[in-house]
Parts: C-alpha cells; sequence; structure tokens
C-alpha cells in the first residue's frame, strides 16, 4: 500500500508484472509509449517474463519517432533490494515513465543499453490479419 504522502515521483513509477504488461499493452495501440525503461530482478521462473521483451519490441515498433524501451535484466537479490526501496513486500519489475524527473537515469540507460530487438516486429506497424491459402488435392 502506497502512503497517502507519495512523493510525485511515485506517479511515474509502474511495480508489479501486471502492472508494466498493461502499460506496455496500452503503448502497443495508443499514442505515446508509457515506459522508457523496464527493470526485471533475475527471474527464478523465466517463463513468467518471457512475454516482455516481445511487447517491448511492439510498443517501441509502435512509436519509432521516439526512443525504443529498454528492458534492464538486474543481477540477483535485486528483487529483494527494489522491494527494500520501495517498502513493498516483492518486487520484480519495474517500469519507469519517460518523465523528466527520470531524464538522468533514462538517458543514463539509453546511452547504454540497446533497444530490445525482435526479429520482424520493426517492419509491423499495424494489425495485420492472417491469410490461409488452402491447396486443392
Amino acid at each position: 500500500m502506497i502512503p497517502e504522502d507519495k512523493p510525485a515521483l511515485a506517479e511515474t513509477i509502474v511495480v508489479g508484472l501486471n502492472s508494466v504488461t498493461r502499460q506496455l499493452s496500452a503503448a502497443s495501440s495508443e499514442a505515446g509509449i508509457a515506459l522508457a525503461v523496464i527493470f526485471l530482478s533475475r527471474p527464478k521462473d523465466a517463463i513468467i517474463y518471457s512475454h516482455l521483451p516481445t511487447l517491448c519490441a511492439v510498443a517501441s515498433a509502435r512509436h519509432a519517432n521516439q526512443p525504443s524501451v529498454r528492458l534492464i535484466l538486474l543481477g540477483e537479490n535485486a528483487d529483494a533490494r527494489l522491494a527494500e526501496a520501495l517498502a513493498l513486500p516483492r518486487v520484480g519489475v519495474v517500469g519507469i515513465a519517460d518523465d523528466p524527473q527520470w531524464q538522468g537515469l533514462v538517458s543514463f540507460v539509453r546511452a547504454r543499453m540497446p533497444a530490445v530487438s525482435v526479429p520482424g516486429i520493426s517492419d509491423i506497424t499495424q494489425y495485420q490479419s492472417v491469410r490461409i491459402e488452402g491447396t486443392k488435392d
């Protein structure tokens, strides 16, 4: 639970896998990329987080005129340190908005980390329906 007197900076952070997934999904279909950087603690069960690189790539491709979302895999024990810093019992994923308050951190990350790249995603800018052609035997 976030206290009533939370700092304004808290409005620019998204915490948790579901919340980050929702933000990336919205950015894949709406104007503007909501998140600039996503920090992911080293997952014990990687399959749970396997959709994040694709969502980052789709959100970035959808808004090619804006800087791409960066996905940063943190080292061991990062989840405990993030949870302590945010005063939460557990934290696995933290998204940072592209906001002037985070300009220093976001610039630092963008200068040092490449954008997420998923083959074939950068060519897709809108929904493409599936075309199935049958053959006659």
